[in-house]
């Protein structure tokens, strides 16, 4: 015999969440608790897997297009060294004018820029020592950070 299981849901006895885990149903673990059930229907599932998403990778085409649209742009070095270093964002967003070094023409992946809780910004290290490195620069990547950064020093 059905019951109405509103008092356990929160909702409409016919209301079904559908979750990533077991824990995601609280009205099948409250059943069992209370003992209208012996055990949890969902524990031998398996939940679904978030899909995994596909990282878009831009031709030589695109790339040209993107960095002429760049041109004179304020983070048109960013653009660039996203292009030619292959670095990730959080990555790019935590550089630091100090990491450059123009002598050398490379520059240092110290840290990372995060979003905790979608609460301001924050400077952490990287997830795992190897995400510290340095970074080569080609001539054009330098010419650009060169230019960039004379703009900006004009701009203070």
């Amino acid at each position: 015999m059905l019951q109405d299981s509103s008092h356990l849901t929160g909702g409409h006895p016919l209301d079904v969440h559908l979750g990533q885990g077991h824990d995601e149903y609280p009205f099948a673990a409250q059943a069992v608790k209370i003992g209208s059930i012996n055990q949890n229907p969902a524990s031998p599932v398996n939940p679904p897997r978030k899909p995994v998403r596909e990282m878009a990778v831009l031709d030589e085409s695109q790339v040209s297009q993107m960095l002429v649209a760049a041109k004179g742009h304020r983070w048109e070095a960013l653009y660039h060294l996203a292009i030619v270093t292959g670095m990730r964002e959080s990555e790019l967003l935590g550089l630091k004018w100090t990491d450059l070094d123009w002598t050398r023409k490379y520059l240092k992946v110290e840290r990372q820029l995060q979003r905790p809780d979608g609460n301001g910004v924050v400077f952490v290290p990287t997830k795992t020592s190897y995400g510290k490195r340095s970074v080569a620069l080609g001539a054009i990547t330098t010419e650009v950070s060169e230019l960039i950064t004379s703009a900006s020093r004009e701009n203070e």
